[in-house]
């Protein structure tokens, strides 16, 4: 009976996810969100501190 309930929340929890990934608010932040691979290097702004 519980495991029914749990996974109930799941599927119900999944449903919401995928909904609200493809709906019509996201879809400029995922254009600019998939712009920034293609975007020049001098855009990124650089690290605060270099690497060792």
């Amino acid at each position: 009976m519980i495991s029914g309930i749990a996974i109930a929340l799941m599927l119900v929890s999944f449903a919401g996810i995928v909904g609200w990934a493809w709906s019509r608010q996201r879809e400029r932040a995922f254009a600019e969100a998939a712009a920034l691979a293609l975007a020049p290097d001098d855009t990124v702004p650089p690290a605060s501190e270099p690497r060792a």
